[in-house]
């Protein structure tokens, strides 16, 4: 040490001061003349990368550095070998953090780009971007390795490089997006997409059906903070709808504006909590499958908390969601190990019930529309399967009256049953026949001079619990879940004779959703 330290002081203060001034002039020196080798170095084995493993050819007309640190780039081309060409861009400009680059890493702070052209194509099982989510496979070690990651860890580091990887100015301008799948048609033309100080402003007019939309976006990102605010609303007075729905399934879906926001991110205990809202107003949908007329929803709320856990995510029991009046609090779990499990539950509070029934989506429930009740009304669900043990599973589903009664029927009288009424039965969805059901019928016989054995083979058919559950069987449902889910297809029902009997007596011969939820 001694002779190190005389070493040092031989050399002298001025040689040292030229020592320090001449290393890091050099280094610099050293950089400039070889960025543009390391520059080509990356992009290079980015794209033979990508040619190797995910058989896409990524092509440049040039690529140069401007000035200390930007990028010029002209005439990018990303074709999947063999398919139509996905990406065009004519004009690009980087400005990229100098010391990443000097590393080996490509790090953006400003991005501007003009007359993009972007086509998406899907016929069958051919498509031209299956690339962009498609993984390389695997093996059984790595499989094996990855089941045992931390979760938590992998969820911060995963938001940390999503919101580092945000340029802070962006200006795309002159964007075409042409998509084509399985015949449906959509296009987008985004005049600019402007990000500059934390604010995100973009306008896109879709076409779809000979029909155009406007959307406007605008978005306030924090990156330091992790904190992110976004809306998505119609320009005009009309209703943004999503693409695709009508074209493809022919299905109406609008609303009015959409927002997102992501809070807070943080650990806590152990567990990595992701919380935010989200809602959207005044949606509008309209398909045959869901219900035979639109269906109407208000507002709908959520103001969410996620976790992850060291081997497990999910919704934490703090968050709420709101559909109109209605207030509920779910909980979900996933766990990955030992065991895969999913846990579920719901609890909505006790309520007024007249805010329930009139807080339903309007159009779902139609047979209830117009009820009138009084008293409140509670409901708690609880769901649990361990994917080892189906048997096991757990359900109950509750609804908890507090002096309820029904003051007054909605478009279906819901006490006809205790007169004489007329059926009509119907062949598919035809009615083939109408006759009434009581005294007066010549074929009607009272339930007591039915011979007892027809009765309980009746009842060993089809509903063994008729007589000591109230309309709908927990039992019933479990056993239906665990064999659909160890057949891995729908194998077994759950519904009581009193749900087939309310089907048949005052619902709609129509086979959809908004009949199956009533």
């Amino acid at each position: 040490m001694k002779a190190l330290l005389k070493f040092i002081h031989s050399i002298g203060f001025k040689t040292w001061l030229k020592i320090f001034v001449l290393v890091p002039v050099t280094l610099i020196v050293i950089f400039f003349t070889s960025r543009s080798f390391i520059l080509h170095k990356i992009v290079n084995s980015k794209t033979e990368g990508y040619r190797i493993n995910k058989k896409v050819d990524i092509s440049f007309g040039e690529i140069n550095f401007v000035g200390i640190s930007g990028i010029k780039a002209s005439n990018l081309i990303v074709a999947p070998i063999g398919k139509d060409t996905l990406l065009q861009a004519q004009n690009i400009y980087l400005h990229v953090r100098l010391l990443p680059l000097f590393l080996g890493h490509l790090r953006i702070d400003e991005i501007q780009v003009d007359n993009v052209r972007i086509n998406v194509y899907k016929q069958d099982t051919i498509n031209n971007y299956a690339f962009l989510i498609r993984k390389n496979r695997k093996t059984d070690s790595s499989e094996v390795v990855s089941n045992n990651i931390n979760i938590a860890e992998t969820a911060d580091h995963l938001l940390d490089n999503i919101f580092d990887n945000i340029p802070n100015t962006i200006s795309i301008k002159k964007t075409q997006v042409f998509a084509n799948i399985d015949s449906a048609k959509v296009s987008w033309q985004i005049p600019i997409i402007v990000l500059k100080d934390g604010l995100l402003h973009s306008n896109a007019l879709i076409t779809e059906s000979n029909s155009v939309v406007d959307w406007t976006i605008s978005a306030t990102i924090n990156k330091s903070d992790r904190k992110l605010n976004l809306k998505l609303f119609h320009a005009s007075n009309y209703k943004a709808s999503l693409p695709f729905l009508m074209s493809k399934f022919n299905m109406k879906c609008g609303f009015d504006t959409l927002t997102a926001s992501i809070d807070e991110s943080d650990f806590e205990d152990g567990k990595f909590y992701v919380s935010g809202k989200a809602s959207i107003n005044n949606v509008v949908a309209n398909h045959w499958r869901i219900a035979p007329t639109d269906v109407v929803i208000k507002t709908a709320a959520l103001k969410y908390k996620l976790f992850f856990g060291e081997g497990d995510l999910g919704l934490d029991s703090s968050t709420t969601c709101q559909l109109n009046d209605i207030v509920v609090y779910p909980y979900l779990s996933y766990k990955i190990r030992p065991n895969k499990t999913f846990a579920l539950d719901i609890k909505m509070p006790s309520s007024n019930a007249n805010n329930f029934f009139s807080s339903l989506p309007k159009g779902l429930f139609s047979s209830l529309e117009g009820i009138k009740t009084k008293g409140e009304l509670a409901y708690n669900l609880h769901f649990y399967i361990d994917t080892q043990l189906p048997d096991s599973l757990q359900f109950t589903s509750t609804i908890i009256p507090h002096n309820f009664k029904i003051t007054n029927y909605g478009q279906v009288n819901l006490a006809k049953m205790n007169d004489e009424f007329l059926y009509t039965a119907y062949e598919g969805n035809t009615p083939v026949a109408t006759f009434p059901v009581g005294s007066s019928n010549p074929d009607f016989v009272a339930l007591q001079n039915i011979s007892p054995y027809l009765r309980n083979a009746v009842l060993v058919s089809e509903d063994g619990d008729f007589f000591w559950h109230k309309g709908f069987n927990e039992n019933a449902f479990r056993k239906s879940i665990a064999t659909n889910f160890k057949e891995k297809k729908f194998k077994r029902g759950g519904s009581t004779i009193s749900m087939q009997l309310v089907k048949n007596v005052f619902l709609t011969r129509k086979k959809n959703v908004a009949r199956k939820l009533e």
